[in-house]
């Protein structure tokens, strides 16, 4: 029986990749389908910490907005899943979700990269609603202890981080019982390692 693979972590037009090299790429790998992750960020953060996207990322708009996505899931609806994740410091955040699963068929909530803590108000109270909605919650997690001392010693220093400490990903599990979380990012994947408090690398 053939194995059936599905990736659960792309983004349109990523690194100079438009829509139909991804999918050259799925066939190449014997990927199935693809979760196309949007990525919404305020561009003073995104601008800050990763200045190189600028010039590999598509230029229409900052990281990958969700016409992007939008464009994936048209040209290849047999390929794509299509996750966003709007910044859940936005007022009216889960409204534009809500309209996103509605309008253009939104399966995931991801990615979940922006410049705070994942455990405050606004996102438990979106990780709630995309609990309600059956949609899972895909976040980048990127905050070492290292990185904030880094921060925190100089004034003009400005490190690029997202969500917090793996304490965090603790929170917001007790706290809604009802999504399903995937984590994701240097943050995240340094855990593994018995000794992650006391490595300084972001892996």
């Amino acid at each position: 029986m053939a194995r059936k693979v599905i990736d659960i972590h792309n983004h349109p037009n990523w690194h100079g990749h438009n829509l139909d090299a991804l999918v050259r790429n799925m066939d190449e790998y014997g990927i199935e389908k693809t979760w196309l992750l949007g990525w919404e960020q305020p561009e003073h953060e995104y601008a800050q910490a990763c200045p190189s996207y600028y010039a590999c990322m598509d230029p229409r708009g900052v990281a990958a907005p969700l016409d992007l996505v939008i464009q994936g899931l048209e040209r290849h609806p047999d390929r794509f899943i299509g996750g966003w994740a709007p910044d859940p410091r936005d007022r009216f955040a889960r409204a534009r979700l809500q309209a996103a699963v509605n309008i253009h068929g939104i399966r995931v909530y991801g990615e979940l990269k922006v410049r705070m803590r994942f455990d405050n108000p606004d996102a438990i109270a979106m990780y709630r609603f995309c609990g309600e909605l059956g949609l899972p919650v895909l976040f980048h997690l990127q905050c070492t202890r290292h990185a904030v001392e880094h921060q925190a010693g100089n004034r003009d220093t400005w490190v690029e981080w997202y969500g917090g400490d793996m304490r965090v990903v603790e929170t917001i599990c007790k706290l809604c019982p009802d999504t399903q979380f995937i984590g994701h990012g240097p943050g995240f994947w340094r855990e593994i390692s018995g000794d992650a408090d006391e490595a300084g690398e972001g892996y």
